[in-house]
């Protein structure tokens, strides 16, 4: 009889035992595909895109040379950074100002706009904060209106400017996705009115952590929860 009662509750609970272990190693299953997921889309990466919207102001004494502009390139194994940039006249630089010229003074109003072609070097990349290490070369052109006493424009000029610039980047981080830019380098120029030190502010986008935050929490994690809770459901 004890016999028959240990056959019987054998039997009748190794469907509820069997059904556990399916349960678990199913779970087993989708953990390490989302663990593998998680490696393939944090894994180490070539090349990725890179944005940089930013403001120079000029140290100089003579004239406010200050511009703006937005930066397109990428980043080569996590340490060189190339691309290309356009920078265009503020408000401040397009206003007149006196100058002396041969001993005499002159008025004039400039604006300028520049292509450039730059790299900058990653010393260091951390969590919070990065410090890169910018070079560039640029062409552009310089439009100049010479005012006389009444504010009229009596002389025209288009002059072709190369600049070149090297200096230290600053990008703080508080947020993965997204952080400030800061910057201060010495450029040279054949227009001296650009020749000097200045100064950047910008934003700083970080396109790897969002592009891969946003496939790993939207998709694979929010399918894993899925999945989890259909599994557990039945």
């Amino acid at each position: 009889m004890t016999r028959l009662l240990l056959i019987f509750f054998i039997v009748s609970t190794l469907p509820i035992f069997s059904q556990s272990s399916y349960k678990e190693s199913k779970l087993d299953s989708l953990k390490q595909r989302l663990h593998n997921d998680s490696l393939h889309i944090y894994r180490f990466r070539k090349a990725r895109p890179y944005l940089n919207y930013h403001e120079r102001n000029s140290l100089s004494d003579i004239k406010t040379v200050n511009f703006y502009g937005l930066q397109l390139g990428v980043v080569l194994f996590e340490r060189h950074i190339v691309g290309l940039g356009h920078y265009f006249s503020t408000k401040n630089t397009k206003k007149s100002f006196t100058v002396f010229e041969n001993e005499f003074p002159v008025t004039k109003r400039i604006n300028i706009q520049y292509t450039s072609l730059f790299y900058q070097y990653v010393l260091i990349n951390k969590r919070f904060f990065e410090i890169h290490l910018p070079l560039e070369i640029a062409n552009g052109n310089m439009h100049t209106r010479y005012i006389d006493s009444l504010n009229r424009v009596y002389l025209l000029t288009d002059q072709n400017l190369f600049i070149s610039s090297c200096g230290v980047q600053l990008i703080l981080k508080p947020v993965k996705w997204f952080g400030l830019s800061a910057n201060i380098g010495y450029r040279t120029s054949s227009e001296k009115l650009v020749t000097g030190y200045y100064y950047a502010l910008g934003l700083w986008i970080g396109f790897k952590p969002v592009k891969t935050d946003l496939h790993y929490y939207l998709f694979k994690k929010r399918r894993y929860k899925e999945a989890v809770a259909e599994l557990l459901k039945n």
